[in-house]
């Protein structure tokens, strides 16, 4: 059984009321439209949505029901890094090489130097507020 489909005229409506940069709330309307597990059709594929922690590490830890993530579709963006990779040996070898990235301590410190970067942002922004300056955020995000 396929999950419930988002109709084109409505991801289309959607899409033009709530534009690219609030795409989560637009896929959180359509998680309360149509539950934890939707699909858009693509001309190319069927796209499925798993908006629930619970579906989606059963999904991603049982091996005997689904062997492999499959293509996943950021590869054409992203290249053969790891969110381009189906599961494999590849796959693996980039798992291994970044894990130490994704540990509690790297994230903790990566964090607090990523909030002091911000304070400086805003403290920056502020001051431009205050004397009603230009501020370029591109720029400004684009160097953190």
């Amino acid at each position: 059984r396929l999950p419930p489909r988002v109709p084109v005229i409505e991801r289309l409506q959607d899409f033009s009321r709530f534009g690219l940069w609030k795409r989560h709330q637009m896929e959180r309307l359509w998680r309360s439209r149509y539950g934890p597990i939707f699909a858009i059709p693509t001309p190319r594929r069927m796209v499925v949505f798993v908006a629930n922690a619970e579906l989606a590490e059963q999904v991603l830890a049982n091996k005997e029901v689904f062997p492999s993530r499959g293509p996943t579709g950021f590869a054409q963006v992203v290249g053969q890094g790891l969110l381009g990779l189906p599961s494999g040996p590849v796959w693996a070898h980039h798992r291994k090489i970044i894990s130490f990235f994704l540990t509690d301590k790297y994230l903790q410190d990566f964090a607090s130097i990523t909030a002091g970067e911000v304070q400086v942002f805003l403290g920056k922004w502020d001051k431009a507020a205050a004397s009603s300056a230009d501020v370029n955020a591109y720029y400004d995000l684009s160097v953190l």
